[in-house]
């Protein structure tokens, strides 16, 4: 429960490639479009909520990966928020716009004059959750939360190069960007202000290749967050809850690419599924406790997780955690496709887990095993692709598809290739 103390305009779509690696390439829609908003700050002294328990289950956060702390918990009342993803591993770039507003019991606010520059920005990346109702906390939540305008929980590291933390909310102008983009004017902390400290360490045996973050934000150097001693009077204080999580203990190296973990990561959604229902928030929690993908498969129906090309080339594993209602093996099967043509399918029942957890079980499947070539015998060699025809360069999707023409529970959680 935290403490918040508080270019040129392009219209439509723009993909732009992200390198993984050197060699993998992602796409993803970006929206160039400036949008008024608000904000408000999180993850100083004093603030029991730290930047490092987010919704999307990274755990700690290195500062000197990707967005380093320049990170956001956005509500899931804001006019792109996606459910199945919580958004998360999405960047903004986001400005101090001054303005005078109203929260969302029809208190007035202002702060017209309270921007250090408002030509600056800072890009920040979704790693939390920032819900409109959170029974802990209603009053503040409501108060933010709840759809009278976008509004982003920022760390307190993004917001002091803003405005002065003792504001607590400003207004903003925010817009949708690749995590890599740098800003015409990139927002620093003014001459002469001290910055936040940061209160928590690094976990014992920390290195930057365990953040959970994206494997491409490791190559793009950014820092944030001070270890001075903040001197600033927090006289606009309010409480805001964020969406509670379990966090694990040791990271992932940054050859695993995550797909999904507690929302779709950067690069990945589940664009070309048919006859799905996705449940409800409350119902789809993961069995450590972050959000996990949950769907009623209709009669053959699929979840399709689509990605960039190369996604898989040299990769040799995919683990994800799966389960039923009833606890018991989806009777599912994965498949992974490109534009010309399906590779060999996999059933999962019969098929060995790793371990079980609360009605979870975690698989390991070799990719190769989806190469014709070798008639489902995964051998444990990088994938290279499915067939002749069918190089590993052109594979970006991966399916779970429902093997028969009821419906069916699944839920899947903490998929990723390595």
């Amino acid at each position: 429960m935290p403490f918040i103390q508080g270019m040129v305009l392009m219209l439509g779509i723009m993909v732009m490639a992200l390198l993984v690696g050197g060699t993998q390439v992602a796409t993803a829609d970006f929206d160039w479009q400036w949008h008024t908003g608000r904000a408000t700050h999180y993850g100083g002294p004093g603030d029991p909520w730290s930047i490092h328990n987010g919704h999307c289950g990274y755990g700690y956060l290195d500062p000197n990966v990707g967005t380093g702390w320049d990170i956001c918990a956005p509500s899931d009342q804001n006019w792109d928020y996606d459910s199945a993803s919580s958004n998360c591993g999405v960047c903004y770039e986001v400005a101090c716009q001054g303005m005078n507003f109203n929260d969302f019991y029809g208190n007035w606010l202002e702060r017209q004059s309270v921007c250090y520059d408002s030509s600056e920005s800072v890009v920040v990346m979704v790693t939390d959750l920032c819900p409109c109702y959170y029974p802990p906390n209603q009053y503040s939540n409501k108060r933010w939360c709840c759809g009278d305008m976008s509004h982003f929980d920022v760390s307190v590291f993004a917001f002091e190069k803003l405005a002065d933390v003792k504001w607590g909310v400003i207004g903003i102008k925010y817009r949708r960007v690749p995590c890599d983009y740098k800003p015409t004017k990139r927002a620093q902390i003014p001459s002469g202000v001290s910055p936040v400290q940061n209160y928590q360490s690094a976990p014992w045996n920390w290195d930057s290749s365990k953040d959970k973050r994206w494997g491409v934000l490791a190559n793009s150097g950014s820092s944030s967050g001070g270890n001075s001693s903040s001197s600033s009077s927090l006289t606009s204080s309010v409480s805001v809850s964020h969406s509670d999580n379990q966090q694990q203990s040791v990271g992932q190296q940054s050859s695993v690419i995550n797909a999904y973990y507690g929302g779709f990561m950067q690069g990945w959604s589940d664009a070309g599924s048919w006859s799905i229902s996705k449940w409800g928030r409350d119902s789809s929690w993961g069995f450590d406790g972050q959000q996990a993908y949950c769907v009623t498969l209709g009669g053959y129906g699929a979840i399709q997780l689509s990605a960039w090309s190369g996604v898989f080339s040299s990769k040799r594993t995919l683990e994800f955690y799966a389960r039923q209602n009833n606890g018991g093996t989806p009777d599912i099967s994965m498949k992974l496709t490109s534009p010309s043509g399906a590779c060999n399918s996999l059933r999962l029942q019969g098929m060995p887990s790793t371990d079980s957890k609360s009605n979870w079980s975690r698989f390991q499947v070799q990719l190769s095993a989806f190469d014709w070539r070798k008639s489902g015998g995964g051998d444990g060699s990088a994938f290279g692709g499915c067939s002749d025809t069918i190089n590993d360069w052109s594979v970006n999707n991966l399916l779970f598809v429902n093997n028969w023409g009821g419906n069916q529970d699944l839920c899947i959680d903490q998929v990723k290739i390595y």
